[in-house]
């Protein structure tokens, strides 16, 4: 567990690192993902865990979360989707962790329309379907 949160550490370092190139922190973002995903158990030890992961995003502080949410908003695809995902878990930690520092820094950085956009294109699909489901339903109907 030690192992895997130096490496969480060194590639949180590594994402807002003056040299980071989109491809690397696609990496990056990657490895943090996962380590995200491996911590959303609540055992005792994830617990623990969960809370160093989370004061490690907070010393990174808004260096971080900008360039994450720029990766996010306007990054080439791999690091798009990556940013996105790692934004996504991030979130969910700092909800675990009951703090407000991810989505208080997302506010900050006029950020949290990135995560409010897919909720939005959500009901956009659904309005465009529901044309379908009515053919679907009077389809059907003339079956029985």
């Amino acid at each position: 567990t030690e192992r895997l949160f130096q490496l969480f550490r060194s590639c949180i370092e590594g994402i807002h690192h003056p040299t980071s190139d989109p491809t690397q922190r696609a990496n990056f973002y990657s490895v943090c993902s996962l380590y995200l995903v491996r911590l959303s158990g609540d055992n005792e030890i994830n617990i623990k865990v969960s809370r160093n992961a989370m004061d490690c995003v907070r010393s990174a502080g808004l260096p971080l979360i900008n360039i994450m949410t720029n990766d996010a908003e306007d990054g080439i695809d791999g690091c798009k989707h990556a940013a996105l995902n790692f934004m996504g878990l991030l979130t969910s930690l700092s909800r675990r962790q009951k703090s407000s520092f991810v989505v208080d820094a997302l506010v900050r950085a006029n950020a949290l329309e990135l995560l409010l956009e897919p909720v939005k294109r959500i009901a956009d699909d659904f309005q465009d379907t529901e044309p379908k489901r009515k053919h679907l339903f009077a389809f059907t109907k003339s079956l029985h």
